[in-house]
């Protein structure tokens, strides 16, 4: 018996629908996309009542960029998702760094419960001064 997810969130901004005149609002893979998107964002201590939700990759963007820390962060964000995140099936995760810039470019390869299409996210990650 597989189940029937449906993944809908409220836009934030508030913006109306012009056909409905409602709030508007993202619908399946956006909603998803969303999603990750601020379970990577959160730093230590950001989440009211949950310190252990951080990707920690903030905390790091001034660190040296090795692969022994590529391969530390791309565990940390596997076990995040994976925990916090149960509508996405994660294959696999790809960092790009911009040392330069202190900028980190992660994509993450996912499907979506009960589909097989896969999808590339990436998400960029830069220190704001």
């Amino acid at each position: 018996m597989s189940r029937i997810i449906n993944n809908r969130d409220l836009d934030l901004s508030f913006t109306r629908h012009p056909f409905t005149n409602d709030v508007n609002q993202f619908v399946e893979s956006d909603s998803i996309k969303r999603s990750l998107r601020n379970l990577l964002s959160f730093k230590k201590y950001e989440k009211p009542f949950h310190p252990e939700i951080s990707s920690g990759i903030f905390d790091s963007l001034f660190e040296n960029f090795s692969p022994l820390f590529a391969d530390a962060a791309k565990t940390l964000v596997k076990n995040l998702i994976e925990k916090y995140e149960p509508r996405v099936n994660l294959y696999d995760v790809v960092f790009l760094p911009n040392i330069d810039a202190n900028r980190i470019s992660l994509t993450l390869i996912y499907t979506i419960a009960n589909s097989t299409t896969p999808v590339n996210f990436t998400f960029s990650i830069a220190r704001n001064r």
